[in-house]
């Protein structure tokens, strides 16, 4: 595949002829017209007419380019109803795959037909889905080039719409309420139907290993991160760009850790959808005996739990059994996407990050990645999650204290309580083993919602909260820093330069000293 190169340009509106506003470049030749014609319509359904554009720069000749254009003779007050428009459409075209094909959509005035665990569910036609090639859980882009919205939503089938009708959840549909035209457009993925164990040496970093040939994709998009997803089970983990590596080996093959095996449910999955278990059958019609298998553990979504397949056998070889039954229907499914949110990008201060560095010295820091569920049904109105002790551990914190929850560039603050009832969890949760608690963080649905998680099972970064343990630790501090001012007073006189100068070099000497019980809570060397 060639490299793609995607560029927005605006330039600033002048009453010259002609004056170029916006200019897209993209060597993958797509269709131009289609999208030019999208664009246009927008002006025009502002009654906005003075725009024109050409499949090449005026100015620059380039082929390959779309480029806009405002006349000279605009009238004021549709000049400055451009100005809005170009800005929501520039930030369109930074986040979409502008080479991809784009459907418009027609939204069905009725509800979800049942309910799901994800709030970005987009249902469609069975027959839409199999004319543009989608699947369940497959993520796709749906666009308001007016409003300037851009949602990534989780395809689901829906046996009573037809064609290009669609229905949303109330969240999704809140947001595109009073849109006039919608765009579906699928998003550039690669697939990888099997899974290998990651090398000994890349596990400790947490590295995900995939083939020299798909080098050039990931660089060609400039992300930082990219979202790997079993489009299966809808279980998702976000991979920095620094954390994949390439090997010569199969394209269809991804290397990973038994960390990124487990939340991914990669061996054997909880559950399977009717969409899957009838893919599933389909392709085992001739195989009676590796049919009733799969159909005796998961027939009409029933969860499989290792309490109940031991209950049926040796554990071991009914899993191995499954696994390699699963992997003859192409099991799992895992994709990789692109994630290019500009929330990505914290817009943080000089003073902040200082202060932060500060922290990171005194106190430490530590991060660790963990699956979202939904924690016990008592906590949902509350501002609390739930880890369990091991984690609690290895943050260095006591229960009750702070955590800073974090997903693509949003992050949260709230209390830390043990999962000290595992029948509490399997409640509210689908769980293979009472153990799987230790790589899950239960997180109310309002605190889910305000961190931008569409979905459980989804990962996010969880880390010791730095300024609540300095504030907790201020009656250590302060008595230490007390002792400290007083032993130089009293050696060097209280208007002694060089005392003063002893002061501001001891204290923050001091604070450290005080401060190490809390760093060497998460030492491990």
């Amino acid at each position: 595949m060639k490299k793609c190169i995607s560029k927005v340009k605006i330039r600033k509106l002048k009453e010259s002829l002609g004056k170029e506003m916006i200019r897209i470049e993209n060597n993958l030749c797509p269709d131009f017209d289609k999208l030019a014609n999208i664009i246009i319509d927008v002006f025009r359904d502002k009654g906005i007419e003075d725009i024109y554009y050409a499949s090449y720069s005026e100015t620059t000749t380039k082929e390959n380019t779309l480029t806009f254009y405002i006349r000279k003779d605009i009238p004021k007050n549709k000049y400055n109803l451009v100005i809005p428009i170009i800005n929501n459409i520039m930030e369109i075209l930074k986040k979409i795959d502008i080479e991809n094909d784009l459907v418009e959509v027609v939204r069905a005035n009725c509800s979800l037909s049942r309910y799901y665990p994800q709030i970005n569910v987009i249902e469609l036609s069975e027959e839409f889905m199999k004319n543009y090639k989608l699947t369940e859980n497959q993520i796709v882009n749906l666009i308001d080039f007016e409003k300037g919205i851009v949602k990534n939503c989780c395809v689901k089938p829906n046996s009573s719409l037809s064609g290009n009708y669609f229905i949303l959840g109330s969240t999704y549909r809140n947001i595109f309420n009073g849109s006039k035209k919608i765009y579906l457009q699928k998003k550039n993925h690669i697939i990888f139907s099997k899974v290998a164990i990651q090398n000994v040496t890349d596990i400790y970093e947490g590295f995900v290993t995939i083939s020299e040939e798909h080098k050039s994709w990931i660089e060609k998009y400039g992300c930082e991160k990219f979202e790997l997803r079993n489009e299966i089970t809808g279980a998702s983990i976000d991979i920095s760009k620094d954390k994949i590596k390439f090997s010569k080996i199969d394209k269809n093959t991804i290397k990973l850790n038994y960390f990124h095996r487990l939340v991914l449910e990669a061996i054997v999955p909880k559950q399977i959808s009717k969409y899957y278990f009838e893919n599933f059958r389909k392709q085992l019609e001739n195989d009676s005996y590796k049919w009733n298998i799969l159909k005796k553990y998961f027939e009409n979504e029933q969860a499989i739990t290792k309490a109940l397949l031991r209950e049926n056998g040796d554990f071991y070889l009914i899993i191995k059994n499954i696994e390699k039954i699963l992997n003859e229907c192409g099991y799992p499914r895992l994709v990789l996407y692109p994630i290019k949110s500009s929330s990505l990008n914290r817009n943080e201060c000089l003073i902040s990050k200082l202060i932060d560095k500060i922290l990171d010295l005194f106190i430490g820091s530590i991060k660790i990645t963990l699956k979202c569920i939904r924690p016990y049904e008592t906590d949902e109105s509350s501002n609390v999650v739930r880890l369990s002790k091991s984690t609690l551990e290895l943050l260095g914190i006591d229960e009750t204290d702070n955590v800073i929850i974090g997903y693509r560039g949003n992050r949260i603050k709230a209390r830390a309580l043990v999962i000290d009832d595992i029948e509490a969890i399997k409640d509210t949760n689908l769980l293979f083993t009472d153990s799987e608690v230790n790589v899950c963080i239960g997180i109310p649905a309002y605190l889910r919602h305000q961190l931008g998680l569409d979905s459980i099972n989804v990962c996010c970064v969880i880390e010791r909260d730095k300024a609540y343990l300095l504030r907790k630790n201020l009656n250590i501090q302060f008595m230490s820093i007390l002792a400290t001012i007083i032993a130089i007073k009293q050696a060097f006189g209280s208007n002694s330069l060089l005392g003063n100068l002893l002061i501001l070099a001891f204290i923050p000497f001091s604070l450290y000293i005080s401060l190490s019980g809390v760093r060497n809570r998460i030492k491990n060397k």
